[in-house]
């Protein structure tokens, strides 16, 4: 077996580069990802646009519900539950 294995016993020293790499390398890409989106966002390459109400004219759908006689029965009591 190599020597290149290391156990649990081995472990690195919390100070040592290779730790602080380990540790850094996460929130330097994180932050690169931040910075990426904020970038993006002010050079208009990503639009973003405020959503506003719809007209008030009928949708397709809306109008032929229109032509379909609805019910003016009196309404039924729900059926009871347990």
């Amino acid at each position: 077996m190599s020597e290149t294995v290391r156990s649990a016993d081995a472990g690195e020293d919390a100070g040592s580069p290779r730790a602080l790499a380990r540790a850094l390398i996460p929130v330097l890409i994180a932050a690169a990802s931040v910075a990426l989106v904020v970038v993006a966002i002010r050079s208009h390459a990503v639009e973003l646009t405020e959503i506003t109400a719809g007209s008030d004219e009928p949708t397709p759908y809306s109008a032929m519900e229109g032509r379909i006689p609805q019910p003016t029965g009196p309404e039924e009591a729900p059926a009871p539950t347990f």
